[in-house]
């Protein structure tokens, strides 16, 4: 093989691609597929295809990982505080940057996207806050772009 690299580069950018479309709930299971495919490549004896298929699986896994580990915030937030500490949230409005997308494709109804909050409104009028959110939107009048601003109620 002339570019040993390409696969293993593919198989990354592949495993990258997977997990925006799946979305940041499966870290677990991400890590569990790169210790497999690492330790079958180990077991296997020799250069072959089975060891290169292996490889690429791990590295495919392992892009998985990584856009995985990249995306998932943890709850601790002054926005997630809020949001738990009020029972109710149906009219309250939400204003931000969006952060990220997920990938969309045509028979998708529904955009998913992570917002960067830098205020809300319960109704009162606004107060800043800082946090994130994960948004999935099935009114969406458009594609939405990381750095787009946006408000939501």
């Amino acid at each position: 093989m002339n570019r040993p690299l390409v696969p293993v580069v593919l198989a990354f950018a592949a495993g990258i691609g997977s997990a925006a479309y799946l979305g940041s709930d499966y870290l677990l299971w991400w890590l569990v597929l790169t210790a497999a495919a690492l330790g079958a490549a180990a077991y296997l004896p020799g250069p072959g295809l089975g060891r290169v298929v292996t490889v690429c699986l791990a590295f495919f896994a392992a892009g998985g990982v990584w856009w995985t580990a990249r995306h998932t915030e943890f709850p601790d937030d002054a926005l997630y505080h809020t949001l738990l500490n009020q029972p109710e949230r149906d009219a309250w409005t939400f204003e931000g940057r969006v952060r990220s997308t997920g990938s969309i494709t045509p028979q998708d109804d529904y955009q998913r996207f992570v917002l960067d909050v830098s205020q809300i409104d319960r109704g009162d009028g606004w107060e800043p806050i800082e946090g994130r959110m994960q948004v999935r939107w099935s009114d969406s009048r458009g594609t939405l772009y990381p750095g787009d601003h946006i408000r939501l109620t």
